[in-house]
Formats: structure tokens, sequence, C-alpha cells
């Protein structure tokens, strides 16, 4: 169910602000971005990490594929 209400977008969907779905995109990024991924995760918002762009967004990508494998 689809809605234009913020505030029924918002229990429905709790990764959205002012009723509109949000997502986390980290490109690079440094330790400071790392801290700021984990506090979106925390309040359950989606990421996306590209991989091969170097920095933070390589080493979550490195302990992602660690942890899924085993």
């Amino acid at each position: 169910i689809l809605s234009t209400s913020p505030l029924i977008s918002r229990k429905s969907n709790p990764w959205s602000e002012d009723g509109f779905p949000m997502v986390c995109t980290l490109v690079r990024g440094t330790p400071g971005t790392i801290e700021l991924l984990y506090q979106k995760i925390q309040q359950e918002v989606p990421a996306v990490i590209l991989k091969g762009t170097g920095s933070a967004a390589d080493i979550i990508a490195f302990a992602y594929e660690e942890i899924s494998a085993k």
C-alpha cells in the first residue's frame, strides 16, 4: 500500500525520511564514513557499498565477503 502521508510511510517503511525512501551509498569513504554508515544501518537504512572504489568501501566489502563466506 502506497501512501502520500509521511506518517504512514514512516511506519510502513522505517528507512524513509519525510515519506521518501532512503538508501545509503558508499563510494570510497573515510573512517568517519564507517561510523556514519553504522548509524544508518542501526536505523535500518539499506546500504549499497561500491566495492573497488577504494578506502572504506573496500574495507567494508571485504569484511562482508569474509563473513558471508562462512
